[in-house]
């Protein structure tokens, strides 16, 4: 009789573990083409995760072997001022040029990528700061599904580029998504 009676909450259990377990791949190998979007939402309130940007569809080059990943620049427009392009460069922490970035392999499915993240926008000064993005990557088969984790708490997919270097008025947290299949 208690056999029954618990038998749909271990089935429950079985059912959430396995979601939880399958929600990230660690351990990745191998190298990875595919294409992101970034997205930029505000984090600042009243209008927090607000869209004050989002890029086209860009390349980006996962190499777990070599633990990194190259992104192409591109540039994100207001959705209230689509003429309006704010380009953007992720950079390698102390390079003004390298886009080979590394990749830290938390263990847990998630990834950690350390960036030096720069607007290209005058009216804003430039701003640039040092940052990191922690991703969640699926990997099934030979496709990776790759989305940036709310790392910092706030409830805005991102983590907070630091005041007073954030390149947006209303606080800005970027959020990488994409996908990638293997070479």
């Amino acid at each position: 009789m208690k056999i029954k009676k618990y038998l749909p909450l271990c089935i429950l259990a079985g059912l959430v573990s396995s979601t939880i377990a399958v929600a990230g791949t660690s351990g990745i190998t191998g190298s990875y083409n595919g294409t992101y979007q970034l997205t930029v939402r505000s984090s600042v309130a009243p209008v927090v995760n607000v869209i004050q940007g989002q890029s086209g569809i860009k390349d980006w080059s996962w190499d777990f072997d070599n633990s990194t990943v190259t992104i192409e620049d591109a540039h994100i427009s207001p959705p209230s001022l689509p003429f309006l392009n704010i380009n953007y460069f992720s950079t390698e922490i102390g390079s003004a040029t390298s886009q080979t970035l590394p990749i830290t392999d938390n263990g847990d499915g998630t990834y950690t990528v350390d960036y030096h993240f720069k607007a290209a926008y005058g009216l804003y000064g430039n701003p640039e700061v040092d940052t990191h993005t922690i991703f969640e990557i699926s990997q099934v088969g030979d496709n990776l599904s790759i989305i940036t984790l709310d790392s910092d708490g706030d409830g805005v997919a991102g983590e907070r580029l630091s005041p007073p270097s954030d390149p947006f008025p209303l606080g800005a947290e970027p959020d990488w998504s994409g996908s990638a299949i293997a070479e």
